[in-house]
């Protein structure tokens, strides 16, 4: 089987940090960037490319497109439409090819930004799942659990709660698309205990026992994420071309 590594809300400070493990294991990665911080970073957008790794679409500043997450306005369709169309301009501007995947901040999505998004030729890819038979897999780095923890939940998985139910989220299989995230602040050091640095930190640590596990377990690694990749979300809406 094959399993898709993603990483959200770079290019930062720790990316090339991530690169180099990636190289390392000889894992390659799909990369779901802001707008600003490909204009920011445009080398590591072209090492990414470089190291045969995607760069996709993760909007241009990350705004909750439903605001589920963070108790602001829904978005407006021109407004969805502005932030998708201007993190493709920056992607391109770094030499990349048009992202033909994206992924919703925070995974808030209604079926119409689907749509939406897939008028423009992205294909949705949401960074977890809301049943036990999704293939997007949430790593949890977000939370500041331990690289020990991160490893445990994919490969073996884990209960977790959507909307007052809980259900199992599988560990890694044919198909599983790992979400990850590579961003952390510039005072970052490398043992920092806060959560927002662990994100990155803890996610990088805990790619030796992940590749591990998959050599153990025969799964190899793939950037060709599956044709539905929403994880139940919202139902699989295909671009228009």
């Amino acid at each position: 089987g094959r399993v898709t590594f993603t990483f959200d809300d770079g290019p930062d400070t720790w990316t090339p940090v991530l690169l180099s493990e990636l190289k390392r294991l000889h894992l390659r990665a799909v990369f779901f960037v802001f707008g600003w911080k490909a204009k920011a970073y445009p080398g590591v957008i072209r090492q990414e490319l470089a190291d045969g790794d995607l760069v996709e679409n993760h909007t241009w500043d990350h705004p909750s497109l439903t605001g589920a997450s963070t108790g602001t306005p829904v978005l407006q369709p021109a407004k969805v439409k502005a932030e998708l169309i201007a993190a493709t301009q920056a992607i391109e501007a770094d030499g990349a090819p048009a992202p033909s995947l994206w992924r919703p901040p925070f995974g808030d999505v209604t079926i119409a930004d689907a749509q939406l998004a897939a008028d423009l030729d992205l294909r949705l890819v949401e960074p977890f799942s809301v049943s036990s038979g999704g293939l997007p897999v949430d790593s949890r780095d977000w939370t500041g659990i331990s690289a020990a923890q991160i490893a445990r939940d994919v490969t073996l998985g884990y209960w977790t709660k959507v909307n007052g139910r809980m259900f199992h989220v599988a560990g890694i299989r044919n198909g599983s698309i790992i979400g990850f995230h590579d961003s952390g602040p510039a005072d970052c050091v490398q043992e920092s205990r806060t959560s927002y640095c662990g994100y990155a930190i803890n996610a990088i640590k805990a790619l030796p026992a992940i590749v591990a596990y998959m050599n153990a377990h025969h799964l190899g690694v793939t950037i060709n994420v599956p044709a539905d990749a929403t994880g139940g979300v919202v139902p699989s809406t295909s671009p228009a071309h």
